[in-house]
């Protein structure tokens, strides 16, 4: 009788072990998308939501964010389009549904898809470059200004 108490406390021990470990992987998965949320909410809080400009600098921040929270790859791909603008998002979608194997692929194939917003987008830089190819034309200031609101607007 003894060793049918012996051998049902080892299928006990054995089930809470069992029971345990799960515990502990469904508590783990929790924290990893309580992170997940977390990092997220840090990036739309404090720079909105993405809306197709500027994709490089968006990507920057996201990925800092994520790093600080430890947040997992696959989390990565899974929230990022919740950090889209809603009018993106089937773009964004099918953009990882095609680019799901590895972050940085999925990384690069968004700044193709949107590098035609970046590259019209105008910067310091670029407005002054502008102005100095304009200056040589001996343009009228109000000239000048219908000349950028025809080229950029």
């Amino acid at each position: 009788m003894s060793g049918e108490n012996l051998s049902m406390d080892r299928v006990g021990e054995s089930e809470l072990f069992k029971a345990f470990a799960l515990f502990m992987k469904q508590h783990q998965v929790g924290a990893k998308k309580q992170l997940s949320t977390k990092a997220l909410q840090v990036i739309v809080y404090r720079y909105d939501e993405f809306d197709g400009k500027n994709i490089t600098k968006y990507l920057k921040i996201y990925n800092r964010e994520m790093k600080i929270n430890r947040v997992p790859e696959q989390e990565m791909f899974e929230s990022f389009e919740l950090a889209v603008v809603l009018e993106l998002r089937s773009q964004v979608e099918r953009i990882r549904e095609a680019y799901e194997t590895t972050w940085k692929a999925y990384e690069t194939a968004l700044k193709e898809d949107f590098f035609d917003d970046e590259a019209s987008r105008m910067t310091k830089r670029s407005f002054l470059e502008w102005i100095e190819q304009q200056l040589g034309k001996g343009m009228m200031p109000n000239e000048l200004l219908r000349e950028f609101e025809m080229r950029f607007f």
